[in-house]
């Protein structure tokens, strides 16, 4: 797998550096391709460039290199600011072209235009999210879909900071944000289910099912009514309601397949229904062929039932394979893989 590093964009003025530094970590999130691309400090290839902008245009100036400094492609674009939010999309999929990774470029559909003064409202409450201004980071962006409610990357800059901030200091000024942001946007399901999650983590279990409720209800597609079935299935079973959790959890599965959701389905159905439980797991399997944990459960599973040893055996030891990185799960691994030898 190629890696790539994003240097920042040079710029000359206080708000072009602004959109420089925002674009550098839009363009690396879009250029996060698992399995082909991925972006590193030292990469194999690297993305430099500036930002200008002059009058109400912003003109974007950008080049590909490779490790020894060839370029492997270049490009100018120009224009209207209100446009910006396109940015990252647009070059990390002439990026990706250059790479000859059509299948894996992000589509040609881009965001709507917003007014340039929200556009770099945008970039502004980036920098300042970024440097610990946590309360004028939140009060920019909150201002800006008070005036743009359909700004989605100014909501993912939000919803993301807040996930981040998640068992730190800026939890606080986070949790506000999203309260206001719910009350800006209250079919927001993202929203909805961001904030429930900071009141599941503040013992508000009640308010965070309330919300969990309503985002499952609002859910504009299938994968995020699964969410909040799999956050509701989380509260109930810190409540100690395991049949409520399985029946959360089995919806949520007819709604999206999911190999997190099997897993634990897997897990509560242990006790109650050997059969089914390991059926769950083979299926997490199958979604989630990489995660060590899935591969664990699954030996475990097979261990207990007894049918197939050698099945049960390989998946211990493809358990072992891909917790590596990982020292806790990789001795838990490798401990079924030695009980499951001495049978």
């Amino acid at each position: 797998m190629r890696t790539i590093a994003v240097r920042p964009f040079s710029a000359e003025s206080v708000d072009a550096a602004d959109v420089a530094g925002w674009l550098s970590v839009e363009a690396a999130a879009w250029l996060t391709v698992p399995g082909v691309l991925e972006v590193a400090d030292d990469g194999d290839l690297a993305l430099e460039g500036s930002i200008e902008l002059a009058g109400d245009e912003l003109r974007l100036s950008a080049a590909l290199v490779d490790s020894t400094g060839a370029g492997r492609g270049s490009w100018t674009e120009a224009l209207p600011a209100g446009e910006g939010p396109q940015l990252g999309q647009m070059l990390a999929r002439a990026t990706l072209l250059a790479l000859g990774e059509e299948a894996s470029a992000p589509p040609e559909i881009v965001a709507s235009a917003v007014a340039p003064a929200a556009f770099l409202a945008l970039c502004r409450a980036h920098r300042l999210l970024a440097s610990g201004e946590v309360d004028d980071g939140c009060a920019e962006l909150l201002r800006v879909l008070e005036d743009a409610p359909g700004f989605d990357a100014a909501q993912r800059l939000l919803l993301g900071a807040a996930s981040e901030a998640i068992g730190g200091d800026r939890m606080p000024a986070f949790f506000s944000a999203l309260e206001r942001l719910v009350e800006l946007q209250p079919d927001g399901v993202e929203a909805l289910l961001a904030l429930g999650d900071y009141r599941a983590l503040h013992f508000d279990d009640e308010g965070a099912r309330d919300l969990f409720l309503e985002a499952r209800d609002r859910a504009p597609d299938p994968v995020f009514g699964a969410e909040a079935l799999a956050r509701l299935a989380a509260l109930a079973m810190r409540r100690g309601q395991g049949d409520e959790a399985i029946a959360h959890l089995r919806e949520a599965i007819r709604l999206a397949d999911d190999g997190a959701t099997y897993l634990q389905l897997g897990l509560l159905l242990a006790e109650k229904d050997a059969l089914e439980s390991l059926r769950m797991l083979t299926r997490a399997a199958v979604l989630s062929p990489s995660d060590a944990r899935v591969r664990l459960e699954l030996a475990r599973a097979l261990r207990r039932s007894g049918d197939d040893p050698e099945r049960a055996l390989a998946e211990a030891a493809e358990a072992v394979q891909l917790a590596q990185g990982d020292a806790e799960l990789a001795a838990e691994a490798q401990a079924e893989l030695e009980q499951l030898e001495r049978r």
